[in-house]
């Protein structure tokens, strides 16, 4: 499996699940269902704060299947089903919208390039002027990725 190097806007011109309908993460934002790390969204794509017990509120009353009132031990018995769910997987069924914030480190179809590894891909020739970390300009490698050539070219990722 052949590697090259991108950068994180090269990757987003060319993913079918960027999405720039909303103002979460400041436009970059990801539809991709493995993204992990998200926010909850209104319809017209705002970012909305939930709190996290009140996500997992929602979910365990969503469990019960029914609108009753549990018991202590029953809602203890629900929430902790909650808390041990996909909790965004949970809040969509219910009807709640999220999108995933596009960082090079939450993306399941590239990953983030560190230093060390940056010398393993097929187009590292670029960057060989670099001896070591610290000569590394601020910021340089923060939205360095790597990704498959095949997948890459599949995508139209220029790289």
């Amino acid at each position: 499996m052949e590697c090259v190097i991108t950068d994180l806007n090269s990757v987003c011109n060319g993913c079918s699940y960027f999405n720039t309908n909303t103002n979460a993460n400041n436009g970059y934002a990801c539809s991709h269902s493995d993204c992990s790390d998200w926010v909850t969204v209104d319809n017209d794509g705002y970012t909305t704060e939930i709190e996290n017990n009140t996500a997992i509120r929602l979910v365990a009353q969503s469990f019960t299947k029914r609108n009753i009132k549990c018991n202590r031990r029953l809602a203890k018995k629900f929430l902790k089903k909650a808390r041990k769910s996909d909790l965004r997987m949970e809040l969509t069924k219910i009807g709640v919208k999220t999108i995933g914030l596009c960082f090079s480190f939450t993306c399941p179809i590239a990953w983030s390039v560190d230093f060390e590894g940056m010398k393993n891909y097929s187009n590292s020739k670029e960057y060989d002027y670099i001896d070591n970390e610290d000569e590394m300009p601020s910021g340089f490698g923060d939205d360095l990725m790597g990704i498959e050539k095949s997948k890459a070219d599949k995508l139209g990722i220029t790289y």
